[in-house]
Order: C-alpha cells, then sequence, then structure tokens
C-alpha cells in the first residue's frame, strides 16, 4: 500500500463522457431527466476513479483541474490548435462543471490555461509542498483521456482512462500505440508523428515510420533530437511544435490554496466524500 495518494482530475473528459453517455442513452438533450442521468454517470466515474486509487492507498488527496482557453496555443498554432474538437453545449458545460467543483478536494482553473498544463504544474508544487523524493512511499493517479499527459508518467505516476473498464495506460500501452519505450519521448514523437485530437501536424507526416521510431528510441535528449540529421532541415518547425505539446510547469495559481489548506481536512478515505 501507499501512504498517500494524488488524484489528478481532467475534469473535461468526465463532463463528456456524462453528457454523450447520457445522449446515447435518452437520445435528447430535452428528455425530462437528462441532466439528473448526465450528473450521475459523471459521479459514477468519479468514484470509479477513486474505487482504483483507494484499493492502492491508505490517503488519497483528490485535485481537479479545469480548461480555460490557451490563447499563446492558438498564436502558435495559427488559430488551429483542437479546431476539430466537437463542443459540449456553454449551458450544460457550465452547469456540470458547477456540480463537480461541489466535490471535495483542491479545484484549479486559470482562464488563459489548459486542464493538462494545470495538471503538470499542481504535480510539480505538491512534489514541492510535501517533499516527495524517489524514495517516498506516494503515487500520482492522473484521470483524463488525453494521452498528452502520458508525457508526465514515471515510477510514480499512472495514466487511467476513465471511459474504460480497465483503463490503465502504462508502458505496454505505450510500446503498442506508440512503438515508444519511454513516457517522456513521447512529445518526441508528436514532434514527428503530429497528433490529429490537437490538429498538429508532425514533421515527418506521410514518411516511413520505422527509421524514426528508431531514431526517437535511440536519442538521449532533445539536442540529440534536433542535430539528427532527419530533423535537422526542419528544426524551426519542430521547436516550434514543442512548445504547443511539452506541458507546462510554472501556470499561475492560486499558491493561498498550497500554503494555506490543511491536509489533515481533505486527505482521507471514501467516507469524506459526501455525494
Amino acid at each position: 500500500m501507499y501512504d498517500k495518494g494524488f488524484l489528478l482530475f481532467d475534469a473535461s473528459p468526465f463532463l463528456y463522457i456524462g453528457y454523450n453517455a447520457s445522449l446515447y442513452m435518452l437520445k435528447s438533450e430535452t428528455h425530462p431527466f437528462f441532466l439528473e442521468k448526465t450528473k450521475q454517470i459523471i459521479q459514477s466515474k468519479v468514484m470509479q476513479c477513486l474505487d482504483y486509487a483507494e484499493m492502492q492507498c491508505n490517503e488519497i488527496l483528490p485535485v481537479f483541474c479545469y480548461d480555460g482557453f490557451p490563447q499563446w496555443k492558438q498564436e502558435l498554432q495559427k488559430g488551429t490548435y483542437k479546431e476539430n474538437r466537437s463542443p459540449l453545449s456553454s449551458k450544460y458545460k457550465s452547469i456540470l462543471k458547477a456540480e463537480m467543483k461541489k466535490y471535495p478536494g483542491l479545484h484549479f482553473y486559470n482562464k488563459d490555461e489548459e486542464a493538462d498544463d494545470l495538471i503538470c504544474t499542481v504535480k510539480q508544487k505538491l512534489i514541492k509542498k510535501f517533499g516527495i523524493t524517489k524514495e517516498s512511499n506516494v503515487r500520482f493517479y492522473i484521470f483524463t483521456r488525453d494521452n498528452d499527459l502520458l508525457q508526465l508518467c514515471d515510477s510514480k505516476t499512472v495514466l487511467y482512462d476513465p471511459a474504460k473498464d480497465v483503463g490503465l495506460k502504462d508502458e505496454r500501452y505505450l510500446e503498442q500505440k506508440f512503438g515508444i519505450s519511454n513516457f517522456k519521448k513521447l512529445v518526441l514523437y508528436k514532434i514527428c508523428f503530429g497528433d490529429p485530437s490537437d490538429n498538429i501536424v508532425g514533421i515527418f507526416k506521410g514518411k516511413r515510420r520505422k527509421p524514426i521510431l528508431e531514431m526517437i528510441n535511440s536519442v538521449k535528449n532533445y539536442s540529440e533530437f534536433y542535430s539528427n540529421e532527419l530533423v535537422l532541415p526542419q528544426v524551426d518547425e519542430a521547436k516550434r511544435l514543442e512548445k504547443v505539446i511539452h506541458l507546462k510547469k510554472d501556470c499561475e495559481l492560486s499558491t493561498k490554496i498550497f500554503n494555506d489548506f490543511n491536509s489533515s481536512d481533505i486527505f482521507g478515505e471514501r467516507k469524506w466524500m459526501n455525494f
């Protein structure tokens, strides 16, 4: 058992899972029980994640992060960042976000940042606040559908997809899905091959994957990557894409939350999750 588990929730996927599942079952937003059903599904998915972490940890701390609109990423992508995403109606999004914010735990939002960047920043702040080292008996759990957050995985951090019954995305998933063996090289993979979900076109779109994957797996750092003969002809574009893909560790958050919260009031078992 781990002493403590830090549960980092990317809130948006839970909203979409609840909304789309209700729409599938009830056929219309106008159904009299549509909103209630959506809330129930979201709650069940949050509880599923809590179950998963509680089986492995003595105490847990849920942290919920909410999407803002990253204008700086839009500018880097010339206004096309995530343009293919299907929208959730603003009416339901605001209602469902308000419901999630009732869940006990820490809640973070920055209008200029995405949830995945907030999660990266929050993880770093929690490591500092609790003095977490390689020897600490703790585990970070990231609950999201977004593969961008795989770049945060390591020996103390796992990613769990709430839309799946067995949602753990581990080293085996990384190898099968991307053909790479190190979570930290996910950024290099996306620079090379792109990411349709974020409307990112990789520098090697349409090229043979095998030699490029071999190069990604062989380089030891970004310097070696950018100086590789395959990358050099498009190094400027590669560096631009890195800025879009690489998660931020320095988002502006309320320092008061980290400085003032009493962990004994938030850490605990399910009994305080009064849904």
